[in-house]
């Protein structure tokens, strides 16, 4: 890959393997979970700036939308 906008040619059996995750993975994508749920808990809405607390607010939402679809996509293959 020359950057990080360019797909890898990735097989079935890669794809496959590449979404299972070890106990490790899973444990600390749950503790990233954790940590941002406990960040989107702690925003505080500012009416002077509403922009800053939506964008916030959405970026902490497309990370834990990112790191469900992993655990997601792990579940998919590990069964």
């Amino acid at each position: 890959m020359n950057n990080n906008f360019q797909s890898a040619p990735v097989t079935p059996e890669e794809e496959f393997s590449g979404w299972l995750l070890n106990r490790s993975n899973i444990k600390v994508i749950q503790n990233e979970r954790v940590a941002i749920a406990h960040n989107l808990l702690a925003l505080n809405f500012d009416p002077k700036n509403p922009e800053d607390f939506m964008q916030q607010q959405a970026y902490l939402k497309g990370q834990l939308d990112m790191l469900n679809t992993i655990l997601d996509r792990h579940e998919d293959v590990s069964y």
